[in-house]
């Protein structure tokens, strides 16, 4: 099954990444993945109700 994804592209000074980077690395991640993660925590905490998957066909 495919998931319709969006793209976003951020950039942030060299000292943030770096720190991103780290924190990534302690949860053997990539930044992107560990971002996604970050997004997912927040969204999660706000009590934002997120359909991500399709209902299939009735």
């Amino acid at each position: 099954m495919r998931i319709n994804t969006k793209k976003v592209v951020v950039g942030m000074p060299p000292p943030i990444y770096q720190a991103l980077k780290g924190l990534a690395e302690e949860r053997k991640q990539t930044v992107s993945a560990y971002v996604r993660w970050l997004i997912w925590k927040h969204i999660e905490e706000k009590d934002v109700t997120v359909s991500v998957f399709q209902k299939g066909r009735q």
